[in-house]
This record gives C-alpha cells, structure tokens and sequence, in this order.
C-alpha cells in the first residue's frame, strides 16, 4: 500500500497556501511538517490514509 506521494515546487510558500486551501475544501489538512524545513509538508486525512507531501 503506498503512504503517500511526493509533488516537488520551486516555490514552497505559494504551493502551502495552494494546498491548504485545497486540503480544506476536501476535509484534509496539514498533517505533518518537518521540524528543520518546511520543504516537507504532509497533507491528507489521517496520519494512516495515504498522504501528499509537498517539498
């Protein structure tokens, strides 16, 4: 089963407040950051559904 799928942007501050608003019209939200960077950000339901990572 895969955990999640990684979608890589050259501008992470555009692609967070993309994905908020994405993930918050679909009952998702932000699950999990990186403490050290904010280049991985784990979207999704709950921590054990599949998730998108933003990075």
């Amino acid at each position: 089963m895969i955990g999640y799928a990684t979608l890589g942007t050259n501008d992470i501050d555009s692609a967070l407040a993309f994905y908020d608003a994405l993930f918050a019209t679909v009952g998702g939200k932000r699950l999990m950051q990186m403490p050290d960077a904010r280049q991985l950000t784990f979207y999704g339901a709950s921590p054990d559904k599949p998730m998108l990572v933003i990075g």
